[in-house]
């Protein structure tokens, strides 16, 4: 996708999230997706207040949620509650499957790339032995061998 078509995407979202429908659309814990959505596009715009405002109705247990609503906390300069909301994730993934990309994000707006790393790799560790996995590593010259230009 070029970065044409990217911004192309950006702005016709924009005009969905101005939308009357939009703006009417339900942002409960029985319709979690809108209120996810809306706050990756607020967090996108740096709008971290909006961002938080639209999350913490349903974040508990929805790790998506969660974890933009740390980096929005992050955003804000509000380390510890970013780090709680790490907590909470811990927590959560003891009672139910939690995908790694959560925590990363977090860790990596509270600029701990260390662990973003860290828990992106936990994210991978699945899939290290598909040969699609592979095939990729190998196309993106992750392996340190010679990129083919082939």
């Amino acid at each position: 996708m070029s970065q044409t078509d990217i911004s192309a995407v950006r702005a016709e979202l924009g005009k969905i999230l101005a939308s009357p429908v939009f703006a009417n659309s339900p942002r409960d814990a029985d319709f979690p997706s809108t209120s996810v959505l809306l706050a990756s596009c607020f967090i996108r715009q740096s709008k971290f207040d909006s961002a938080i405002a639209a999350l913490q109705p349903i974040a508990r247990d929805n790790p998506p949620a969660l974890g933009r609503l740390g980096c929005a906390f992050a955003g804000l300069g509000r380390r510890q509650d970013a780090v709680n909301v790490l907590a909470d994730l811990d927590a959560l993934a003891k009672r139910q499957y939690d995908s790694p990309f959560p925590r990363a994000v977090v860790y990596l707006r509270l600029g701990d790339k260390e662990r973003a790393f860290d828990w992106l790799a936990k994210a991978f560790d699945g899939m290290r032995n598909d040969p699609r996995y592979i095939s990729l590593r190998n196309k993106l010259n992750l392996d340190g061998s010679p990129l083919s230009l082939q």
